[in-house]
């Protein structure tokens, strides 16, 4: 995240920028992923919580190990405004009872 709101998701292994949301309206101060990274939440200045979800597309060509390779996309699955004030950060935490809960914290 970044201070103009832009999320943007990576390739890490070659360094190349896969997509970019612009969400939020103001600086993205907070950035989580689930366990599994299949889901992303951001958060900052605009007191907005958003979700990206990991969308696998169609087969893609076969690796270099002869495994076929899922590529992924990421959409934007979700938006809440459950704070007055900035969200300073975002956490995941994992229960028996609830399974993934998403914790905030904020000024308010």
């Amino acid at each position: 995240g970044d201070a103009f709101g832009h999320v943007q998701f990576w390739d890490g292994r070659m360094g190349t920028l896969l997509h970019t949301f612009r969400q939020h309206e103001a600086d993205v101060m907070s950035i989580v992923a689930s366990r599994e990274d299949d889901r992303v939440f951001a958060a900052g200045v605009d007191s907005r919580i958003c979700m990206f979800i990991r969308v696998k597309t169609a087969m893609g060509s076969t690796g270099e190990e002869g495994a076929e390779e899922v590529p992924t996309k990421w959409a934007v699955s979700g938006g809440r405004r459950p704070h007055t004030h900035d969200i300073r950060s975002l956490a995941i935490s994992q229960t028996k009872k609830h399974g993934d809960v998403l914790v905030s914290g904020g000024t308010d």
